[in-house]
């Protein structure tokens, strides 16, 4: 992929994707398991899509992936989740799980 993407000395696709902040509500814990695979567990920003789904649903998925203690407190609690929490706390909203 980064060399089809290369286009006059710009950054590779793998470069630029370290940018991505990708949250992790999903349908289950494979899916974050892939996405930390591919973004880095550091990238990952926890989300639940509450109240669409339970929260319970979302903390279940992350508690049966296969990830190592230090990417699920990333996920957790890294500097994406932390930025997402602080955005509306600086605006005066609050947010169900910050």
């Amino acid at each position: 992929m980064d060399e089809v993407g290369r286009s006059g000395g710009s950054e590779l696709p793998s470069e630029r994707m370290r940018r991505c902040i990708v949250d992790t509500a999903s349908f289950g814990p494979r899916a974050i398991e892939l996405a930390a695979a591919c973004f880095g567990a550091d990238r990952l920003l926890f989300g639940t899509d509450c109240p669409i789904f339970a929260t319970d649903r979302a903390l279940g998925a992350l508690a049966e992936e296969r990830l190592d203690e230090r990417s699920r407190e990333l996920i957790l609690a890294g500097e994406c989740t932390a930025a997402a929490c602080a955005w509306p706390h600086e605006r005066g909203m609050t947010m169900g799980w910050c």
